[in-house]
């Protein structure tokens, strides 16, 4: 099962720091920070028998380049050198089972949404070109 304290951390691992809700609004037409660098929404169901979430969720941290957040069940939000999606759900599928369900989509610099401020600020340090 998933640790509480995933969605209490930001992206660079530091303890929660704030409960206020902060909303986000940018725009944009490309996902990439850097030249190498895309951002990808990983959300996954893992079924019974065989839930293996610590081996999910080490997966998904490791293909980031260390900038990831849980701020929901079940769903990271990464940033990675891979260029694909494919490419970020090959490394993760060693760890899924057949029963479980796992997609990963690119996202790009228009987004919107209403987070703790500190997930805002995790969120808007993938998308530097848009603040």
């Amino acid at each position: 099962m998933e640790s509480s304290t995933d969605t209490e951390k930001n992206c660079d691992g530091n303890p929660y720091f704030s409960s206020l809700l902060g909303v986000i609004e940018k725009g944009g037409t490309t996902a990439m920070t850097t030249v190498d660098k895309k951002v990808y929404l990983i959300t996954y169901d893992l079924n019974n028998p065989g839930q293996r979430y610590e081996d999910v969720i080490n997966a998904i941290k490791k293909v980031s380049d260390g900038k990831h957040i849980s701020a929901w069940k079940s769903s990271y939000l990464i940033r990675s050198n891979c260029q694909t999606a494919s490419e970020v759900f090959d490394f993760i599928y060693p760890f899924i089972d057949t029963n479980d369900r796992i997609i990963v989509m690119e996202v790009t610099g228009n987004y919107a949404g209403w987070l703790a401020e500190w997930q805002c600020d995790c969120v808007n340090s993938m998308f530097p070109n848009y603040r």
